[in-house]
């Protein structure tokens, strides 16, 4: 609930395999060089596209180091989810390290948002059991609050998990919370603006974050599912916040409106980011020439008047001293920013400040211990970090990478393997503690409870009997888990032997009838079953019997 809010001022494992395990895949160097070249009709990071089916990414930053800056983005995806993520709670810790506090349902959102970028940015090979993981985290929870433009948020990430994944509770979902949002449009206030979205039940003000953010959202939900009166409700929605709430010369924005009709100032990244993102999908939707023109409008204030110079170059900037939730605008604004210049990539300037950003990230506002970043672009690095500046800085990183180009490796295991920590995690912890020698970006823990488990997505040409092969460490004895194939237990009790510490890996296995394309593999904690003891999980391997 960013809405109230302004600011003055504008690895530890082996890596045997591929994969960061939670180390620097480049040191300290930069992300690449400036550069651009082509044009492109795919829009990353949210835009329409078949369901299921992962866009393609061709290079619009020359001179860049394609696998370093996707290796950059794999570590700082498993530095965010090692760092942040509570298997207990099945949610995002608020801090790093933590003090036991839980983030709030927007800078969820926002992380989720990351998640799929990972997801997009590896063409649906790496990271796809994390949408569902993040979506029954946020489901316990319920997904109607009070705040509207926190609805916007996990709206926009959900249509992208339905783009991703092709599972249409996604986008159902997207859609009851987009009818509520739809509920808070008022006509009676303020002053002499009447219009605009609520931010809040308690009618406390109407931001742009209440206002773009749907704007946005409605022109991608009419898309989806061919409504039109979320189109129109996303037209009308924009064209009283232009009117009335964006200088019309300047394309300087007013952060919210408050009852009595005062419009507050503020030169916010997430701001200019959303309504960038609102007349990109409003041009798209309808193909009016003036959206494109506002959102280079608004594109061009935000590198001009929410940048900060540094030695890395022009960085976006929200003021020097930016912690909670403004940590986490300029993801949002580098995301938009990156759509347009996807959109008309002969604009040099928003080149420049998209590669010098995250340059910046990975140079100046890095602990390097840690992989987790400062609220602040142009640094220093945090020793201590909040969950909005890391999911941000991880967003920005897998953005740059799409831009750079195609991951050359989506997958870097070889066929049949696949990463515990990236399935779907239900209520275990995901770890990449230094030195255990893990594969990867972490492994699976914490689970020793009745109900906590990992599932992972497989897919095999044949139906057949195959060996399921888990990669695991059990340090403190010997221990047993069930292992379930397509809803169904097939091992009751699979035993793990002890292993002689918490680095030495060794594998288990049972054999599996499985049928011919996709299939689904848990690995769950049954007490009735005898499961016991304490495992780490690193990753499953399933080849032919």
């Amino acid at each position: 609930m960013a809405g109230a809010q302004s600011q003055s001022g504008a690895g530890g494992g082996n890596n045997a395999s591929g994969g960061s395990g939670g180390a620097s895949a480049a040191g300290s160097a930069g992300l690449g060089g400036v550069g651009g070249s082509g044009g492109s009709s795919i829009t990353m990071g949210g835009a329409a596209g078949s369901a299921g089916t992962a866009a393609q990414f061709p290079p619009l930053i020359d001179g860049c180091d394609i696998a370093t800056a996707h290796a950059h983005a794999d570590t700082e995806l498993g530095a965010t989810l090692s760092n942040f993520w509570s298997g207990a709670d099945q949610y995002l810790r608020a801090l790093a390290p933590s003090d036991g506090t839980l983030t709030g349902y927007w800078t969820y959102a926002q992380v989720f948002d990351a998640i799929l970028d990972g997801v997009e940015r590896t063409q649906g090979q790496r990271f796809g059991g994390l949408v569902q993981a993040f979506y029954q985290g946020r489901s316990a929870r319920g997904f109607l609050v009070d705040y509207f433009d926190d609805e916007a948020w996990l709206t926009l990430a959900l249509m992208r998990a339905f783009d991703l994944t092709g599972e249409q509770r996604y986008l159902d979902t997207a859609e009851t919370i987009y009818q509520d949002i739809m509920k808070q449009w008022d006509t009676t206030c303020c002053g002499t603006h009447l219009g605009g979205i609520w931010w809040d039940k308690k009618q406390t003000q109407k931001a742009t974050a209440s206002n773009a953010g749907p704007a946005l959202a409605g022109a991608r939900l009419a898309q989806r599912t061919k409504k039109p009166e979320y189109l129109a409700f996303s037209k009308q929605v924009y064209a009283f916040w232009m009117s009335d709430m964006v200088d019309q010369k300047t394309y300087a924005i007013y952060d919210h409106l408050s009852p009595d009709g005062t419009r507050a100032p503020g030169a916010l990244t997430y701001n200019h980011g959303l309504m960038i993102g609102a007349a990109l999908e409003l041009n798209a939707a309808t193909g009016e020439a003036h959206y494109l023109t506002e959102a280079h409008g608004f594109g061009h204030y935000l590198i001009t008047n929410a940048t900060r110079t540094t030695s890395a170059g022009p960085v976006l900037f929200d003021g020097t001293t930016c912690n909670g939730d403004c940590a986490a605008w300029k993801g949002i604004g580098y995301r938009y920013l990156a759509e347009l210049y996807r959109k008309d990539p002969t604009h040099a300037d928003y080149r420049n400040v998209l590669t010098s950003s995250v340059n910046a990230l990975w140079t100046l506002a890095r602990n390097t211990d840690s992989n987790l970043f400062s609220g602040n672009w142009a640094g220093p690095a945090p020793t201590t970090a909040g969950v909005e500046a890391q999911g941000s800085g991880t967003m920005a990183l897998n953005l740059y990478a799409m831009l750079c180009g195609a991951d050359p490796a989506p997958h870097p295991w070889p066929q049949g393997v696949y990463q515990a920590e990236e399935g779907v995690l239900d209520h275990v912890d995901f770890e990449a503690t230094p030195g255990r020698g893990f594969i990867g970006l972490g492994y699976v823990s914490a689970f020793t409870k009745d109900k906590q488990g990992v599932s992972i997505a497989i897919d095999v040409a044949q139906a057949g009997k195959y060996v399921l092969a888990w990669l695991y460490t059990a340090g403190e004895g010997a221990g047993v888990r069930s292992v379930i194939v397509n809803g169904q237990t097939q091992t009751p009790a699979l035993a793990f032997a002890a292993t002689p510490s918490w680095t030495a890996w060794t594998s288990a296995q049972s054999i599996a009838d499985l049928p011919a394309g996709k299939s689904t593999i848990g690995l769950y904690f049954d007490a009735s079953k005898g499961s016991k003891t304490s495992l780490d999980i690193d990753q499953l391997t399933v080849s032919p019997d």
